[in-house]
């Protein structure tokens, strides 16, 4: 294997991020308010005016927050890949230098 099994300054990121998952999950829930109340009160408008440029609005709020969360999740996927294959590298390294008394 020629890859580095050194994990890179994002991956350290990655992994840092679930050291509390408690504050992951928080974070997480207040990112998507951000999007999903606007959006809701743009909805809520639009059936009460009849404004279809402000549900339009709204409901593009949705749709962009989903597809910017795919292609999050993709990059995401892509690094937590890495970092498994650099860590089962590791594993198999410290395996050989330690053989087992069995």
């Amino acid at each position: 294997m020629n890859d580095s099994i050194e994990f890179t300054p994002k991956e350290k990121y990655q992994i840092s991020l679930y050291n509390d998952p408690n504050g992951l999950f928080w974070r997480t829930v207040l990112r998507s308010l951000r999007y999903l109340i606007p959006s809701i009160l743009m909805v809520a408008y639009y059936i009460w005016s009849d404004d279809v440029a402000v549900g339009a609005v709204g409901y593009g709020l949705l749709l962009f927050q989903a597809v910017y969360r795919l292609g999050a999740l993709k990059n995401a996927l892509y690094v937590t890949a890495a970092i498994h294959r650099k860590y089962e590298a590791q594993l198999q390294m410290l395996r050989e230098r330690c053989p087992s008394n069995s």
